[in-house]
Parts: structure tokens; C-alpha cells; sequence
């Protein structure tokens, strides 16, 4: 066990770190490591450091296959598989695609990279295995960095994907066959299209879809709010915990089917014929799923155990559980970036150690709520730490969603694969009963305990607190005559009592998020805060609301906003504006246009509306109260922030007409802060303008490498001449600055720039 922590520890390490290692020291590391493992006092370094070195040349071998960035941008023809199912979305298909072979400018190399495609309107359905000859733009991974929310290049770097982009229009673009080598995931979509013509028309497509395959792209986001609402998102998917209950019911199947035989026992005892055949039914059942990260985990930790099960020897818990763990970490380095890997390990610890040690007899359903509940406590510094919340309502759901999807649900969709792969009629009426009288009575079940709301959602990210709350779980729940136990409950009173830090009086915090293509910026003071825009809705399950905007509130510890200001009724600035309300009420809105808000609620903005919290003003700027009515761009609200010592102007899209009425109306634009018009559109931006405000920053909230090409050179050289340093989410991530109450100048805080990152050298 402790040549597995260590080799933990090591590869945890490494990922902490900020700079890439070529591929020569990591070869080098690795082999100093192996010297060092013949001394015993340098061992338990040697073993740390061969954590540390494999993880490096993991690494260092997905690096090498990144794009170039001389190809960044520029139009490649590139040959390769489709090696995913490919899915839907409103304006056409996404696939993985693995390249073969680029040309450029008529020169041709090899190249071997993993490829995140998007091809807007394609003239024919692209299917799994297919490989195609197209014309591609491409770009080197990148993503919104944000303190909270999902980290999308982190996603692609554990995904071994080097670079994405979108299919170029060209008559050039062919179907050039089938590659065999992925016959099964032509199965797979064959399953798909099978599954989805059976239920059509029902709500629990995606459901079936992700417990069958994996793919859970068809899941809607109220079904996903529900889910995590009650704990039980981990069962919809296929997921190590499915990969071992198909193994464990193959395992004792297989056993028992060969003990039939009594030639069969002779020739080779039935615990070891069920063990080989338990990883082919193991793998099987992953490729079944795509051969996923998660099920690729799973089938190395079910390995494991059948072959300590072939070999017919009695290991421990813990050997088996190190053997476990030492086989992932080396097949997977990357797996220590996802949360699955430490859910799943962390599972069955605390399931091993709500075990032990334990002489009370229980009843299966008094065990089970014992059972499950524990979990659920004991899991909760991983889940607070992961997820910000806590569902006090998961045991409740999971006691009978675990049993139920497991134990009938499950295997009945396995049974219904085989009928809908023989005799596809049968299996659709198969598929359709299990959906009618199972899924859905499932489905009210959670609806049901969601609809409770015991949810908490505590703003803890001290990683400290995180250790110390789990530390006192274990005491709290470890057998009796443990003499520490009584510590517990005094342990746990820091998370209880924990508040985060807030500005004092007279100060406040701005926050410009990194919302791609769009604007979105919070402000707090002592007590109060307002959002200001909500960033853009990109498709109809993925808005910067909900996936960027509600995180971050919910880090900050805020469960109500003060004030909510939408600059007009633009998508990237008002696209995440509904999802935001569903999840999070605002006591004001206001709006330059406020007919295009998701509420009814809304009022317009206009000059001379001010307002102050904890000694901070706000004023609205413009519109004028005129009551002509204004559209677009130049219908934005214009804000002004001021603590009598640090100023801030938020103009959403205003362009050059209502910078100039601004400079003529306004008694005084000075801002040290300025959010750059229009995100730094040539329209806006006037040397005017930027000589009345004269600000300090001025920050540019764009996408990377967006097609509008924001902001835009002589906006910026203009900012420069008067000695303004400008900012641009693309390149710096999220962006904080902390007013206090004295002229002391403040600097920015730099997500990506603090986080730094290994994802992020790319």
C-alpha cells in the first residue's frame, strides 16, 4: 500500500507543477528511479520520483502530437478515423477524429493527433469508424478559466486531445471508406440508432442512451439539475460502478455454468476459467461504452481482482486495493485530473471501512441505510470540494435508485441489447416496457426527492478545511473503542461555522469572468451583490448562466443577487440570463431592454438612477430618461462604481454616438477601470472617449482567436498611448480586482496567471 500512495503522490505532484519536462529527462528520471530502487533507504523516493517521471512522459508524449502553432488558424487537409460516435447538436455534428496524415501548402507529414471536429451542415451523416479526407481549421486547445465551473481545457488534456476545429466548406471533402480496426463502434452507433428509434418519442432517450452506451450528450439539463439534485448522477452513465456489477454477476454466472460440466472442472477449475472469461465479458462490456476513461478504470481494477482470483491466491483488501490503484495510475497518469478517479477509489475505502471492524448484525435493508448514508456523509469533503454542494436527500434517493437501476434496470437494457442486436422488433417492445413501467416510475421517485430542495451549498475552498472535515468523518464513524472518536464532533465545527471571506465597508470586489465571446462581471461589496450581464447561451444544454455565472455566485457564498443589470438584449450578454434566474433570484433587475429579458420583472435603465450599499455608489449613466426607446448596441446600461477612491465603468456594446453624449452629458467618466466597449470593436472606443475616462486597465472580455477578431489593434494601440495596460479574458482568464478604501493603486488578480497550470501551456 505504501508503494501505491507514494507512486500517488508522485504522479500528483507532477500535475501540480507549471512546466512541462521534455521527453529526455523523463526518460532519464525513470531510469535514475529504477537505480534507486535497489537501495532500501532510497526507496520510498525512488518510488515517489517513478510516479513523478511516468507521469512526465505521459505528458510529454500527448504534447508532442499538439498542433503546431504555425498551423494554428490556418486551412490543413487532414486525413483520419472517426473514432467517437458522433453527435448531434443545432447546427450539425462533433466527433473525435484521429488524424493519420496533414497536408500543408502541398507538404505532407505524418501526424497522429486526436482532433475535437465540429462540421456545421454536412451533406452526409457522418458515422463512427468512417474515414474521411477534409479541410479543417484548426486551433490548439483552450477554454474559459473561471475560480469555479468547468475546466474544458483540463477536460481535453485528460482526453488526450490535441487540438479542435471545424470542417472548412469545400468540394474536396470525401468519404474514403471504413477503417476496420473500429468495426465496434459501428456497432455501437447501429445500437444507437436502434435505441432511438424505439423510444422516439419519450423523455428518458438520453437516460437509456447513457446507461446503455455512455453517450450522454441527450440528457437535458433538467434531467441533469435533478440528478444532481439527489446524488444519483453517478448511475446514469456507464460507470465503474456498472462495469463491476456486470463483472460480478458474470464472474458467478460463469461459475456456475462450467461447474455443470464435470470434464470442464477437470481439464480447468471453474474459479479460473470465470475469471478470463469475466475480462473479456469486463472489456466487451467497456467497449460497449467506447472504451471511455471511467470504463477503461474500471476494466483495470476488475483485471486486478480476476487475476488474483486466476492465480488462486489470498490477498488482502488493501494489496488488492494497492494493486488496483499502482495498475490505473500507470495505465492512466492522467486519471488524477478527474473526479471520477478519486469518487471511485474514495468509494471503496470508505465502503471498506464502514466494514470494519463491525460485530452488530444487521438486516439487508437496516445494512443498506446504513450503509448508504455513511457514504454519503463520509464522501462529503470530496463532494463539497468538487461540487460546492451537498445533497442531504442523496441516501433517501440512492436506497432505492441503487438497487433498482443496478440489480433490475441494468441488466434488463443488457438483455434488451442482445434482442435489439437478433430480433429487433422483440427488443423494441422490450425497450419501451422497461422505459414505460421502470424508468418512469424511477423518474418520479427523484423528481420527488428533488423537489424537497435539501441542498447545501456551502462557499468552501479551503483545501485545509476540506482535510480536516474528512479527518473527523472517519472519527465520527469509526468503530467503537476508538478513544479519539469523541474528537469529532469539535473537528467538524470549522465547516460548520466557516463563512468566506467578504469585502469590508467601503470596499468592494470586481470580478470580469472569462465567458468566451461575451461579457459577464460580478461585483460584491459587505453585503451585497450585483451581476452584471450573464454571458451568451452557445446551444440549448450549454449557456455561460448556469455552466460559468451560477458557479462562481455559488463559491462566493451567494444564494440571492441584490441586483442583477443586463446591458441589452444581446446573446452574449443576455444569453445566460434565464438559466441564471431558474436557479438563483435577483431582488432588482434592470435593463436596457428589457422586453428581451427572461423575466417580467425587469425595468428599464436610465440615467440618474443611484443607489449605495456599505459606502460603494453605483450610478447608471445611460440611457437618458427620455423615453425613447432604444435597440441594441447603444441601448446598453452604462454603470459607474465608485468608493470615493476607486472608480469602474461597465459600457456593455455603447459605440462611438453614445461615447461622445457621454463625454458631453457626463460630469465625470475617470474611471481607473475601464470594461472596453463593445469588447474592443473598432466601432467603439473613440480617442475621445478614451482620453475622458483615462483609465488605469481596461479590460477586454473576448473569445480566443474569435472570429470577430476583438479586440481590435487600434482600439488597443490606442489604450496604449495613454499609458492604459490592457487585460483580455482570452489570454488571462478571469479577472479580480479588490478595492479597498484608501488611493493605494490595485493590481489584478490573473486566473490563469495565479492558477498556472500544466493544461495551460499548450
Amino acid at each position: 500500500m505504501k508503494i501505491a500512495i507514494l507512486i500517488l503522490l508522485g504522479i500528483v505532484g507532477f500535475y501540480q507543477q507549471s512546466q512541462v519536462i521534455s521527453f529526455t529527462i523523463a526518460m532519464v528520471g525513470l531510469l535514475v528511479a529504477g537505480i534507486l530502487l535497489y537501495w532500501h533507504k532510497t526507496r520510498w523516493f525512488a518510488w515517489l520520483s517513478l510516479g513523478f517521471f511516468w507521469a512526465s512522459l505521459d505528458t510529454a508524449l500527448l504534447l508532442k502530437q499538439d498542433l503546431p502553432p504555425e498551423l494554428e488558424g490556418q486551412d490543413v487537409f487532414i486525413q483520419g478515423t472517426v473514432v467517437s460516435l458522433p453527435q448531434s447538436f443545432e447546427l450539425g455534428q462533433k466527433f473525435i477524429f484521429l488524424a493519420e496524415n496533414l497536408s500543408y501548402r502541398q507538404r505532407q507529414s505524418n501526424y497522429a493527433g486526436r482532433l475535437l471536429i465540429r462540421w456545421y451542415s454536412p451533406k452526409i451523416a457522418v458515422k463512427a469508424g468512417q474515414q474521411w479526407q477534409l479541410l479543417l481549421r484548426l486551433k490548439r486547445p483552450h477554454g474559459s478559466q473561471n475560480p469555479a465551473g468547468f475546466d474544458y481545457e483540463k477536460w481535453l488534456f485528460q482526453q488526450k486531445i490535441n487540438a479542435t476545429g471545424y470542417v472548412r466548406a469545400y468540394n474536396g471533402n470525401q468519404l474514403l471508406g471504413n477503417n476496420p480496426w473500429y468495426y465496434w463502434q459501428q456497432w455501437r452507433q447501429q445500437l444507437k440508432q436502434r435505441i432511438e428509434i424505439a423510444l422516439a418519442n419519450s423523455e428518458f432517450q438520453g437516460l437509456v442512451l447513457g446507461l446503455v452506451l455512455g453517450e450522454r450528450q441527450q440528457i437535458t439539463s433538467e434531467q441533469w439539475q435533478v440528478l444532481q439534485q439527489t446524488g444519483t448522477s453517478h448511475l446514469l452513465a456507464i460507470s465503474g460502478l456498472h462495469v463491476g456489477l456486470v463483472s460480478g454477476f458474470a464472474y458467478l454466472a460463469l461459475c456456475w455454468l462450467w461447474r455443470l460440466s464435470t470434464l470442464a472442472i477437470l481439464w480447468l477449475p471453474a474459479q479460473r476459467f470465470a475469471a478470463v472469461a469475466t475480462m473479456i465479458v469486463a472489456v466487451v462490456y467497456a467497449m460497449l461504452a467506447g472504451f471511455s476513461i471511467p470504463t477503461q478504470r474500471a476494466f483495470v481494477m476488475v483485471s486486478v481482482v480476476m487475476l488474483a482470483l486466476f492465480w488462486q491466491q489470498a490477498y488482502r483488501f488493501s494489496q488488492l486495493f494497492a494493486f488496483a490503484l499502482i495498475a490505473v495510475l500507470l495505465w492512466q497518469t492522467m486519471a488524477v485530473l478527474s473526479i471520477g478517479f478519486w469518487l471511485s477509489f474514495m468509494a471503496v475505502m470508505m465502503i471498506a471501512y464502514s466494514l470494519m471492524g463491525r460485530l452488530t448484525v444487521l438486516n439487508y435493508w437496516q445494512a443498506s441505510l446504513k450503509l448508504v448514508v455513511m457514504m454519503a456523509v463520509m464522501m462529503m469533503p470530496l463532494t463539497l470540494g468538487f461540487f460546492n454542494q451537498v445533497s442531504w436527500s442523496s441516501p433517501m434517493a440512492n436506497l432505492i435508485a441503487i438497487p433498482l437501476i443496478s440489480f433490475v434496470i441494468l441488466p434488463l437494457l443488457l438483455l434488451t441489447v442482445i434482442l435489439l442486436a437478433v430480433i429487433p422488433s422483440w427488443g423494441q417492445i422490450a425497450l419501451q416496457w422497461i422505459e414505460h413501467y421502470l424508468l418512469s416510475l424511477l423518474w418520479q421517485y427523484l423528481q420527488w426527492v428533488a423537489d424537497l430542495g435539501q441542498t447545501w451549498q456551502p462557499a468552501i475552498h479551503s483545501f485545509a478545511l476540506l482535510v480536516l472535515t474528512g479527518f473527523a468523518l472517519l472519527l465520527l464513524f469509526a468503530p467503537k473503542g476508538i478513544a479519539m472518536r469523541y474528537l469529532a464532533l469539535p473537528l467538524l465545527l470549522p465547516l460548520i461555522f466557516f463563512k468566506p471571506q467578504r469585502p469590508q465597508s467601503g470596499e468592494y470586489w470586481l470580478t470580469l469572468l472569462d465567458v468566451g465571446q461575451g461579457l459577464s462581471v460580478v461585483i460584491q461589496t459587505q453585503s451585497h451583490q450585483l451581476v452584471y450581464d450573464t454571458g451568451a447561451k452557445f446551444s440549448a444544454n450549454f449557456n455561460a448562466g448556469d455552466a460559468i455565472v451560477l458557479p462562481y455566485l455559488k463559491q462566493q457564498g451567494i444564494t440571492i443577487i441584490d441586483a442583477l443589470v443586463v446591458s441589452h438584449g444581446d446573446n452574449d450578454h443576455n444569453g445566460g440570463t434565464k438559466a441564471l434566474l431558474q436557479q438563483m433570484s435577483a431582488i432588482n433587475i434592470f435593463a436596457g431592454e428589457p422586453a428581451k429579458i427572461a423575466s417580467n420583472l425587469a425595468k428599464p435603465c436610465y440615467q440618474g438612477q443611484q443607489w449605495q450599499w456599505d459606502g460603494v455608489d453605483f450610478k447608471i449613466l445611460y440611457p437618458p430618461n427620455d423615453g425613447y426607446p432604444r435597440s441594441g448596441n447603444n441601448a446598453s446600461c452604462v454603470l459607474l462604481i465608485d468608493n470615493a477612491y476607486h472608480k469602474v465603468l461597465l459600457t456593455g456594446d455603447i459605440e462611438r454616438m453614445v461615447e461622445s453624449w457621454l463625454i458631453t452629458q457626463a460630469q465625470d467618466l475617470g474611471a481607473d477601470v475601464l470594461i472596453a466597449p463593445h469588447h474592443g470593436s473598432a466601432s467603439s472606443s473613440s480617442m475621445a472617449f478614451i482620453k475622458a475616462v483615462s483609465p488605469q486597465y481596461v479590460l477586454f472580455a473576448t473569445a480566443y482567436r474569435n472570429h470577430y477578431n476583438f479586440p481590435n489593434l487600434d482600439v488597443v494601440k490606442r489604450y496604449q498611448s495613454i499609458q492604459a495596460i490592457p487585460l483580455n479574458t482570452a489570454n488571462t482568464g478571469a479577472i479580480l480586482f479588490q478595492f479597498g478604501s484608501s488611493q493605494m493603486r490595485v493590481a489584478p488578480v490573473l486566473y490563469r496567471q495565479t492558477l498556472q497550470r500544466l493544461w495551460f501551456q499548450r
